[in-house]
């Protein structure tokens, strides 16, 4: 859809004045593409892009809010997607990822607050053993919304079953964008290089989030989340309909973890 432009014209001479003749941006509406729109645009300097994208991720959870609850697997992100890392990623045939819808009843600056404040091994108490953070920006700006944009290297030690533990590392993007009278939160990551495994057999290669988290009118928020992973066991990746029911247990785990680590510790003002 094109706007459209005003003629402005009198008797004695003719003013042309061109206003706004600009096409809108348009976000794709297909939730496979959006993940891959939202991760390309969430650390662009303008956030026009990133905006159509949320709009158009609200739509598609409203449309399909129980399907999207239960979860569902998602198609890999895109090669423009993965180019807008500064990482020479390509696209990995074993690559498998799922996408989540969940409530916190929470604001999204305490969320914000628990991803980058508070360490993940203390709120996410199920999947991390250990984890390091190294801020690569300034966090107190980013806290009171001073500064848009966030990043951090996380160092993360996790056990798998068998007794396998594996040391994987991180590079996370955060991103404010305003949403209605409130604030929502946009979060990327990739991790960095392969994961150090203490088991030859068990390898994961690569893994990729994206997160938004939607503010509601009554002060909760609504998280759409996807993740992408990797995993070898030997020559083999794991068989999708157990790494399915993994990955959406695991992003539904993280509201829970969220929920409980901010209904027992106060959140700074």
């Amino acid at each position: 859809m094109i706007q459209s432009c005003r003629t402005y014209d009198d008797s004695n001479k003719r003013m042309i004045f061109l206003l706004a003749c600009s096409a809108p941006i348009e976000a794709p509406e297909d939730l496979n593409d959006l993940l891959s729109y939202v991760f390309l645009h969430t650390m662009d300097e303008e956030d026009a892009a990133l905006r159509a994208g949320l709009e158009n991720m609200s739509l598609f959870a409203q449309d399909n809010q129980k399907e999207l609850q239960e979860g569902f697997a998602v198609s890999h992100l895109s090669q423009e997607a993965l180019d807008s890392t500064p990482e020479d990623f390509i696209e990995d045939p074993d690559l498998y990822g799922v996408a989540v819808q969940y409530e916190v009843p929470f604001s999204s600056r305490d969320i914000a607050y628990c991803n980058t404040a508070v360490n993940g091994a203390d709120v996410y108490t199920a999947n991390y053993l250990s984890y390091e953070r190294e801020n690569l920006s300034e966090l107190d700006c980013f806290l009171a919304q001073e500064c848009p944009t966030f990043r951090f290297r996380s160092t993360i030690e996790s056990s798998l079953p068998f007794g396998v533990e594996m040391i994987s590392r991180y590079i996370n993007e955060l991103r404010w964008i305003e949403y209605g009278e409130d604030m929502a939160f946009v979060q990327r990551s990739w991790m960095e290089g392969e994961a150090e495994s203490t088991a030859d057999w068990a390898k994961m290669t690569a893994n990729f989030y994206i997160g938004v988290v939607f503010p509601t009118s009554s002060g909760e928020t609504q998280t759409i989340a996807a993740s992408w992973a990797a995993v070898l066991l030997g020559d083999f990746s794991i068989p999708d309909d157990i790494a399915k029911g993994e990955a959406i247990n695991g992003l539904k785990k993280n509201g829970e973890d969220l929920t409980n680590w901010l209904s027992e510790n106060d959140v700074p003002e």
